[in-house]
């Protein structure tokens, strides 16, 4: 598969996606779930362990930096996250479906 690269205008910059690696997108879907399955213990949530663990899968993702450039700093806060996930989770399968 050729290179699918999509360039997104986030609120400090740019972010680029590589969709001829469908992989890694996987691989950080997989890794955030994780992170949020570690970070609860007794029915409660580490709010800063997964703030760390989904900060560490963003940059894996988009490259070193990202968070800086979506967020304005390096460890987002969850709510920030949620709705930037939700926002690029329909594109990245409308892009997908168009490949």
């Amino acid at each position: 598969m050729e290179k699918a690269i999509k360039t997104i205008q986030v609120n400090h910059g740019y972010i680029q996606l590589d969709l001829s690696k469908p992989e890694r997108i996987r691989a950080f879907s997989r890794r955030i779930q994780v992170a949020g399955k570690r970070a609860e213990k007794d029915g409660k949530t580490d709010t800063l362990l997964f703030r760390k663990k989904a900060a560490d899968a963003i940059e894996m993702l988009f490259g070193q930096g990202a968070c800086r450039r979506i967020f304005g700093t390096n460890l987002p806060e969850m709510e920030w996250m949620a709705e930037f996930l939700k926002k690029l989770t329909p594109l990245v399968r409308k892009w997908m479906e168009g490949m």
